[in-house]
């Protein structure tokens, strides 16, 4: 198992304990998270959320066993990926989201529930099933185009201070993009503007070449003036030595 994944393993673990004693809601924790959504982007989803670690988990899962990986084109991914923008902003109507956990669209929802020994209904238990089996073929499946925390927390976090970047050492091996639960191409620029990265780091982990991806300090520059300064300082993304 690679260090991060052990950690995250740990963090998963405290954070379902703190569901456990009910202090989940409490709200100087969502107010902790909120803000290191702001400066580190949407670690919660990657670091803490009980159902992203099971989605990971199974994901590594169905590719250990041997199953297939059946994950959208890029070409359809960089549309669908917008789904669960489209179901956060659903959530907002009068039936808001306890109309989505009615018909069994908050699995999240239902997890955090059966962790204290509670079920919705059946039918959020089973889309909950279906969902966490849909991981075995596409990691995350849940994360990257349902889940209507993940879209808030992202949208939190298109400032964030801290960033994936690549470095020069890089050798364009495209293992990072293979890795990525997230679908998130790594290879686009130097700097990952994707509001959709959780800052995960399995690129950082899966990475044979000393120093090619960091996570440090790093502004979203939208992409006409990322254009601009590429021509004119191929330099300006590399992390310092």
């Amino acid at each position: 198992m690679k260090k991060i994944l052990v950690i995250r393993t740990i963090t998963t673990l405290v954070w379902i304990y703190l569901i456990y004693l009910g202090l989940n809601r409490n709200p100087l924790i969502t107010t902790l998270i909120l803000l290191s959504t702001i400066i580190l982007g949407p670690i919660f989803c990657s670091w803490f959320c009980p159902l992203g670690f099971v989605q990971n988990i199974m994901g590594k899962l169905g590719r250990f066993i041997g199953l297939p990986k059946l994950e959208f084109k890029p070409g359809v991914h960089k549309y669908l990926k917008y789904s669960r923008y489209l179901l956060y902003f659903i959530a907002f109507l009068p039936f808001g989201i306890n109309g989505l956990a009615t018909f069994g669209l908050e699995p999240r929802r239902t997890f955090t529930n059966l962790l204290v020994g509670e079920v919705d209904t059946i039918l959020s238990l089973l889309v909950f099933i279906l969902l966490v089996g849909a991981s075995l073929f596409n990691e995350r499946f849940y994360c990257k185009y349902l889940c209507t925390k993940g879209a808030e927390y992202s949208l939190f976090s298109s400032l964030r201070i801290f960033r994936i970047k690549r470095t020069s050492n890089c050798v364009s091996c495209k293992k990072c993009n293979k890795e990525c639960p997230m679908q998130v191409d790594l290879m686009k620029s130097e700097i990952v503007n994707d509001i959709t990265c959780i800052s995960c780091m399995d690129c950082i982990d899966v990475c044979k070449v000393k120093g090619s991806i960091n996570y440090t300090k790093g502004l979203r520059i939208p992409n006409i003036i990322r254009k601009k300064t590429d021509e004119s300082n191929n330099d300006l993304f590399k992390t310092a030595k």
